[in-house]
């Protein structure tokens, strides 16, 4: 080997020996994402809620195989059953029965998978409808844009709820129709 490659490889090889104690002593900031990892870990209500909303998802999926009896079925000798924490009552039917015989606990299991639905059907009608009508005001603006805003300020200027139930009065809450009154 030559004196100037012993050289070169000489200072090559300093040049990595920095770079190592470089990298020991430099100190890395997380990113949002594991930031925002670490306070969800940590954060006991965001936990709990977490928690309490897979639980619910996992009814409503399964709702078929863990709800106890059909929630439709009645039974007319088994009506008005006090649940377990009255007196006469039996775990057989744990939340009791309404006046038809039919088992409370039953239908609000099968009654989860309705409320999953329009919990997440409803809101991502309304995005996909508030994002097109501020798409389009946006892009045209104008005279577009002020009728927009005069739209979405009406809307905002109702009371929310009498607006909800009038809807339902007139359209039915059965279904699709409570999915799209509770998305407008």
């Amino acid at each position: 080997m030559t004196p100037s490659e012993q050289a070169s490889a000489t200072i090559g090889s300093s040049e990595a020996a920095n770079a190592e104690a470089e990298d020991i002593f430099e100190v890395y900031s997380p990113t949002p994402y594991e930031l925002m990892k670490r306070r969800a870990r940590s954060h006991p209500g965001f936990l709990i809620g977490t928690a309490v909303v897979l639980a619910v998802f996992f009814v409503a999926v399964f709702a078929p195989l863990i709800a106890p009896f059909d929630p439709f079925d009645q039974d007319i000798s088994r009506r008005l059953i006090n649940p377990v924490w009255g007196i006469d009552s039996s775990w057989l039917n744990a939340l009791g029965t309404d006046a038809f015989g039919r088992d409370y606990l039953s239908r609000v299991i099968h009654g989860a998978r309705v409320s999953m639905i329009v919990g997440i059907v409803a809101p991502m009608i309304a995005a996909v409808i508030g994002s097109l009508i501020g798409m389009i005001g946006g892009y045209y603006g104008g005279r577009v844009d002020a009728v927009v805003m005069y739209l979405i300020n009406s809307k905002l200027a109702l009371p929310g709820l009498v607006v909800a139930l009038s809807l339902v009065a007139v359209f039915g809450g059965e279904g699709v129709g409570l999915v799209l009154v509770l998305a407008f």
